[in-house]
């Protein structure tokens, strides 16, 4: 006689489960908005993750008088940035094309995203700047820091 093993044995969770049951239970449970964020900000050290490298797309650091972010990777990429004044928190949108010819006829690519930057303390939004270092093929931009908030 033939004997069938189940094939749930193989996993750790049945197959004709609801695969987001899970995340739904978790996000139940919290009081405020800020909780999920909490929730989201260790989502990357769930186990699942710990192979799958996460990388931000800029580099940014904090000086005394300003905080810099520098893009990478810049050529053929549009970008587009937004300070909000009352959430001192500066967007920056990015933009990616391109078209290919073959035989079979033109084919086009598109990618855009927006990664965003809260401040801790209050910039001078109407000195950011941007300089575009073409060798490195990167981009800063300077956001100087409010001298009088800070004192």
């Amino acid at each position: 006689m033939l004997s069938l093993t189940p094939i749930n044995k193989y996993f750790n969770r049945d197959l004709f489960s609801d695969p987001f049951k899970s995340a739904r239970n978790e996000l139940t449970k919290f009081d405020s908005p800020f909780e999920i964020d909490n929730w989201f900000s260790e989502f990357d050290k769930d186990p699942f993750f710990k192979d799958i490298p996460i990388e931000s797309p800029f580099e940014m650091k904090e000086e005394d008088h300003e905080y810099t972010i520098q893009l990478n990777d810049i050529k053929d990429k549009e970008f587009k940035v937004d300070f909000n004044k009352k959430e001192n928190k500066l967007s920056i949108e990015t933009t990616y094309q391109s078209t290919t010819n073959n035989e079979d006829g033109e084919s086009s690519y598109t990618s855009s995203s927006v990664n965003s930057v809260v401040f801790d303390k209050e910039v001078s939004f109407d000195e950011i700047r941007s300089d575009a270092d073409e060798s490195n093929d990167s981009l800063v931009i300077h956001i100087p820091k409010n001298v009088e908030s800070s004192q």
